[in-house]
């Protein structure tokens, strides 16, 4: 058997100089790129979602699966109610599946008893 041991922490103390080195880098790049005032370049429409638009995906799987924890069911009730398989359920709520078919989200949803509301809003200029 081998024994494992655990990595010891190394943490670097900068000196002065390098501090203040940091520093005007720090200000250089502020000056440059301040905070909140950068410009996206417009999305392209043919290029794939970005971060974000992945990371309201998750929100909304989050929420439904929230919805069948609260209400007891277990992805075998789910894979019952909506002939999808369990293995393929649980890939979508751990986000292995990063790309669900609308379809899919609908059977879902209704199988737990909600309803997936589409809207369409304007871009957020700054993420646009």
């Amino acid at each position: 058997m081998i024994e494992r041991r655990k990595a010891k922490r190394v943490t670097r103390r900068l000196s002065d100089t390098d501090k203040a080195k940091y520093a005007r880098l720090r200000e250089a790049v502020e000056k440059e790129f301040p905070p909140g005032k950068a410009k996206r370049p417009p999305r392209d429409p043919e290029q794939p979602a970005d971060l974000g638009d992945y990371f309201d995906l998750r929100a909304l799987v989050g929420e439904l699966r929230k919805a069948r924890e609260a209400q007891g069911l277990s992805l075998a009730d789910v894979q019952q109610a909506t002939g999808i398989d369990r293995a393929a359920l649980c890939r979508i709520e751990t986000g292995e599946n990063g790309n669900p078919t609308v379809n899919t989200l609908l059977r879902y949803a209704r199988a737990i008893g909600r309803k997936i509301n589409v809207a369409l809003v304007e871009a957020d200029p700054v993420k646009a």
